[in-house]
């Protein structure tokens, strides 16, 4: 149905836009004028690392709905699993 693209296609471009937030959360830390002590750097970079590979799972997910996609990767594949994880990724 068209509701259902149309939601996918804004899980896809959100998906996109976390990734991007991922990899500047990453690339933080490298900046000269933030002082981060180690444990912060190494939080910073876990988290960001962490947020890219759960988002570009979500945007593979949005794009390639394939049996084996929703076989290996299939929280995204209902309402609520989709809910969860923007959720858990918001807080």
């Amino acid at each position: 149905s068209t509701f259902r693209n149309v939601l996918h296609a804004f899980g896809a471009i959100a998906s996109l836009g976390l990734l991007c937030l991922g990899f500047m959360m990453a690339c933080l830390p490298t900046l000269q004028e933030l002082k981060y002590s180690p444990a912060q750097t190494l939080a910073t970079i876990t988290q960001g690392l962490a947020l890219m590979l759960f988002s570009s799972i979500s945007f593979f997910e949005s794009v390639y709905r394939s049996r084996w996609v929703r076989w290996w990767l299939g929280f995204l594949t209902s309402i609520p699993g989709k809910l969860v994880y923007y959720t858990a990724i918001g807080l």
